[in-house]
């Protein structure tokens, strides 16, 4: 391996992994978490996503979201 190859992919690990970031708010989505999940956060759920998700979807969730609570 060369050393520029190392150097690229320990920099690419170093910012997707060590730096925290708002993608990482998808982890509340897992049923163990949902408890942890507050009205501030469930707004900002979809913002890093935005560019991935069309409006239709994000208002289907947050009714599915409305179920998950009641249960």
């Amino acid at each position: 391996m060369s050393y520029p190859f190392l150097d690229h992919l320990l920099c690419e690990l170093e910012t997707r992994l060590v730096y925290p970031s708002d993608r990482f708010s998808a982890q509340y989505l897992v049923p163990y978490n949902l408890h942890k999940l507050n009205p501030e956060m469930e707004a900002n759920l979809f913002v890093p996503f935005a560019s991935d998700i069309s409006d239709e979807m994000v208002t289907m969730q947050e009714r599915e979201f409305s179920r998950w609570k009641t249960k």
